[in-house]
């Protein structure tokens, strides 16, 4: 009886010690949205590194 109890309150505390995980919850659709999101960042990114800087002011006239 006492193994019994025992086996018992030990499946209990195994329960009670299991969080949801979040990835395992999230549905397909989440996870596609954050892989668009991610694509669109680094294609984002990557624009604007090989983008040439522009000119903080326009250069003056030379010629007056």
């Amino acid at each position: 009886m006492i193994r019994i109890a025992a086996f018992a309150g030990l499946l209990a505390l195994a329960a009670c010690n299991k969080a949801p995980d979040p990835a395992a919850s999230a549905s397909a659709r989440d996870i596609d949205a954050g892989m668009r999101k991610a694509v669109d960042d680094t294609d984002a990114a990557r624009s604007e590194a090989t983008t040439p800087a522009r000119p903080l002011a326009a250069p003056e006239p030379t010629s007056k």
